[in-house]
C-alpha cells in the first residue's frame, strides 16, 4: 500500500503555501515540531523517520483556514479534513490526536467548534488507538516553541502564562512528562540530548509576560 503520507519535500510546500494564507508564529512552530521528530525517531528502533518529520510539520496543518486565530479545536479538524481529502489519512489523524496526549478529557481552551465538529472529535480521539507517532507529535509540539526546543518545565510555564492552567491542563502536562521518558527510554538518553543548541534555547528564551 502507497504511504499515506506526503513526501517531506511535499509537506514543506504545503507549508509555505499556508504561510501565504494564515501567516503566524505556528509556521515556525510546525518546523521545529517536525525537527524534533524526526531527532527522535533517527534513534527509534522501527520508526520510520521521514513519517515522523512530515506529521510533525502537518500537525498544525489546519491552522492555514484560521488567520490569526491561534487557540481552540478547530485546526485539528480543519487539518484532518484537509489531509483526507489529499488521501494522506496517517497524518490526518495526527492532526486530530496531537492536542489530546489525555485521552479522558479532550479539550482545548477557546470553543471555536461546532456542537457537531466537537463530537466528531471527541469519539474519534476516544476511540482511536495511538501509535509512537500520535505520541511523538503530542510530546514534540509540547517542547517545541517557534523559538526551538526547550525544557518542558519552561513549556507549562509558557502555555500557564497564556492560558488558564487549570486540572484539565495539568493533567495534560503530566501525560507529556510520562511521554518524555517513554522516549528518552527508547532512545538510551534523555531526548534533550539529541536537540542541537538545545542549551542555548533554554537559557535565552524568554518567557512572554
Amino acid at each position: 500500500m502507497a504511504n499515506q503520507y506526503p513526501s517531506v519535500d511535499m509537506a514543506l510546500k504545503m507549508l509555505e503555501e499556508a504561510k501565504v494564507l494564515s501567516d503566524g508564529f505556528w509556521i515556525a512552530h510546525s518546523k521545529n515540531v517536525g525537527e524534533a521528530c524526526r531527532l527522535i525517531a533517527l534513534k527509534c528502533p522501527n520508526m520510520d523517520v521521514d513519517k515522523a518529520y512530515v506529521c510533525g510539520l502537518l500537525h498544525d496543518i489546519g491552522r492555514r483556514f484560521q488567520g490569526k486565530i491561534q487557540v481552540g479545536k478547530q485546526h485539528t479538524i480543519n487539518g484532518y479534513r484537509f489531509l483526507m481529502e489529499n488521501g494522506f489519512d496517517d497524518v490526518a489523524k495526527i492532526c486530530l490526536t496531537h492536542s489530546f496526549p489525555n485521552k479522558d478529557e479532550v479539550f482545548c481552551y477557546g470553543d471555536d467548534c461546532s456542537d457537531i465538529d466537537n463530537e466528531f472529535i471527541e469519539n474519534f480521539v476516544k476511540s482511536c488507538e495511538y501509535d509512537d507517532y500520535d505520541r511523538l507529535v503530542q510530546l514534540c509540539d509540547m517542547l517545541a516553541t517557534d523559538k526551538g526546543i526547550l525544557l518542558l518545565e519552561q513549556r507549562c510555564i509558557n502555555i500557564a502564562l497564556r492560558y488558564p492552567a487549570d486540572d484539565r491542563e495539568i493533567k495534560r502536562w503530566r501525560h507529556a512528562f510520562k511521554l518524555k521518558e517513554y522516549f528518552s527510554e527508547k532512545v538510551g538518553t534523555s531526548v534533550y540530548n539529541l536537540f542541537p543548541n538545545f542549551f542555548e534555547n533554554v537559557v535565552n528564551y524568554k518567557q512572554p509576560v
